[in-house]
């Protein structure tokens, strides 16, 4: 089995050669395609449109695993932003107050 590696901003991400597949060749046999991710018999389908990567397929359900890891990780976020302004002195606020209208 060969294997192949894309480099997209950084970050790279392995292919087998059974995953990526054609645009046309998937439009001919996107049912069979979509029973293949549906019975793990390929874990993505990665679209090859021009010779270059275009789009990737995968099942619902790591779809939505992905989504809920992505807002952890914003939540994760707001959490680190929130505790770094904890430990801003009292002394170096600025009272609401006396902020100018503009």
């Amino acid at each position: 089995m060969y294997v192949y590696v894309l480099w997209r901003r950084s970050m790279s991400v392995l292919y087998a050669k059974e995953e990526i597949i054609p645009v046309t060749t998937v439009v001919r046999n996107l049912s069979s395609l979509l029973n293949m991710l549906k019975l793990k018999k390929l874990s993505k389908i990665a679209l090859l449109r021009n010779n270059a990567l275009e789009s990737v397929i995968i099942p619902i359900a790591e779809y939505e695993r992905m989504r809920e890891i992505e807002e952890l990780f914003e939540h994760y976020e707001v959490f680190k932003m929130v505790t770094e302004r904890g430990k801003t002195p009292a002394d170096s606020y600025i009272d609401f107050d006396k902020i100018p209208a503009p």
